[in-house]
């Protein structure tokens, strides 16, 4: 019987034959010795020649992704609508039942967005001095600008607070996490996309007890309030006055626009539509809506109810686009700058 040696393993490990027995069956047409070589020259080849397209691969996927990441951040820039000023959207309610939305030439209000953003300085806040909503369900959200480096992150910053004594309630941040507030106790956590726009709010279920969280559209975690109870008070929009505040304190410290109020829990399928709506979209349930602030260079409320809002410390700027991309944009990849997972 021939002896035969072990068969070699080369790049990229295929099984190299090196004996007459192992080729052709056994009818070797070449010696064993330039078998050998023959093989593993190939093998070799082909290893080589693997590692130059995956290395071309690479180059070619960072060339066009790098193509792309510009071409969208341009998109971005001109794929915004044009901006609008203050009391350029309303909601139209000349009797009680009937409702429209329209700007100033009757147009639809869809297609707009702020000149004006406010700024929260972190001892700044709205006053919703008659907010006329009851202490049942409820949604509140608006769109936000986090600036994680203006505070340490050792207190809780308010994005809103109802409530003037004990239990108040809102939406916190907390060292850079969401939760609701409730008494002394904060429901739920989730990350909040910093430095960034986005798309934040809650709604309670007063049937339920249900409280559910909203990051961008979608749900990022709900818990269920046992016994939850809440008399009437004032609402604040960046900072708190509950009882451990005698004066206002957990002031936010960033950017707010387009803050809504509805007296009802909005369902998913209307959050995510109001997120899909951008930074200047409208109210989405009408007969629901109790406060409107666009924060567009006042604190004027368009719902309709026509309330008088007060202010403190509270600045309105421009030049906020530049970290803010639609969500229609955003929808189609998240590779440019102002869109948040």
């Amino acid at each position: 019987m021939e002896s035969t040696q072990n068969a070699r393993l080369g790049p990229p490990y295929f099984m190299v034959p090196n004996t007459e027995s192992q080729i052709l069956g056994g009818q070797a047409s070449v010696p064993s010795s330039e078998s050998d070589s023959y093989y593993n020259n190939l093998a070799h080849l082909e290893y080589y020649m693997s590692i130059i397209f995956l290395l071309g691969l690479i180059g070619i996927t960072f060339y066009v992704t790098g193509e792309l990441r510009y071409i969208l951040i341009e998109a971005g820039s001109l794929s915004l609508p044009p901006a609008v000023g203050p009391g350029s959207c309303v909601v139209y309610n000349p009797l009680q039942g009937i409702y429209a939305l329209h700007d100033a030439y009757g147009n639809d209000c869809n297609q707009s967005i702020p000149t004006y953003v406010a700024s929260f300085s972190g001892n700044s806040l709205v006053n919703i001095s008659s907010y006329g909503g009851s202490a049942g369900s409820r949604s509140v959200f608006g769109w936000i600008y986090y600036n994680s480096s203006g505070r340490s992150g050792s207190a809780p910053e308010s994005v809103d607070a109802y409530g003037s004594n004990a239990p108040v309630s809102g939406l916190v941040i907390y060292k850079g996490r969401v939760c609701f507030e409730y008494g002394n106790g904060c429901y739920g956590e989730a990350l909040l996309p910093k430095n960034i726009w986005a798309f934040v709010g809650y709604t309670l279920n007063k049937k339920t007890d249900v409280v559910t969280v909203y990051i961008n559209g979608k749900v990022s975690f709900y818990e269920s309030i046992p016994g939850f109870n809440l008399t009437k008070g004032i609402y604040l929009i960046g900072a708190s006055a509950g009882p451990n505040c005698q004066s206002y304190c957990n002031y936010f410290n960033g950017y707010m626009s387009n803050v809504q109020f509805y007296d009802k829990a909005l369902l998913p399928e209307q959050v995510s539509s109001l997120y899909s709506e951008g930074i200047g979209g409208p109210p989405i349930s009408l007969r629901a809506i109790n406060e409107w602030l666009p924060l567009n260079g006042n604190v004027n409320d368009y719902s309709g109810n026509i309330d008088t809002n007060l202010e403190k410390n509270l600045i309105f700027v421009t030049g906020w686009e530049s970290t803010y991309a639609s969500p229609s944009l955003c929808s189609y990849a998240n590779l440019i700058i102002g869109c948040a997972a």
